[in-house]
């Protein structure tokens, strides 16, 4: 009998350690996640998920005025702001590592990116080099992280050709 009633209390006690430590893992998903994958929108099961831009996200573009400031310099360029210029740091088939004014960015490359010094004129991948300073136009793409979808790259600056674009 005195065994039972000092049980009882353990184990009331180990079920409510359980509860709460459920409940904290728990909101520590939901915190992370949201309460369902699409954080908290109902999704139709219709065809690809549409590109909806999360409002806690913020594409790096460069300062403002920038665009404009390289398009009258080079006139060669696409048509808008480039969503990102940055030194190059590494370079792979699939992805640009460039080095910005906010830190680190990586570039997504397919196979549909196009190449082109800053006068217009066509180049390839293969010419791009380390600290090269490039100009990236392309689409943002929203999946389980942003990431910058290259559509041209532009070369401002090369190291060897440092009269491309003043400082």
């Amino acid at each position: 009998m005195t065994l039972n009633r000092v049980l009882i209390p353990i184990g009331l006690l180990v079920l409510i350690c359980m509860l709460v430590i459920g409940a904290f893992a728990i909101g520590v998903y939901v915190g992370e996640r949201g309460w369902t994958q699409g954080g908290g929108q109902a999704q139709a099961d219709v065809g690809p998920p549409a590109q909806v831009q999360q409002p806690n996200i913020k594409p790096v573009l460069p300062p403002s005025g920038a665009g404009n400031q390289i398009q009258d310099l080079l006139p060669g360029l696409p048509p808008g702001r480039p969503q990102v210029i940055g030194r190059i740091l590494q370079i792979s088939p699939n992805v640009l590592e460039l080095a910005t004014s906010d830190g680190l960015r990586l570039v997504q490359l397919t196979s549909d990116t196009s190449y082109q010094e800053a006068d217009g004129s066509s180049i390839t991948l293969q010419d791009l080099k380390k600290r090269d300073q490039v100009a990236v136009f392309g689409t943002f793409v929203f999946g389980d992280s942003t990431q910058l979808q290259a559509d041209v790259i532009v070369r401002l600056r090369s190291p060897e050709n440092e009269q491309l674009l003043p400082p």
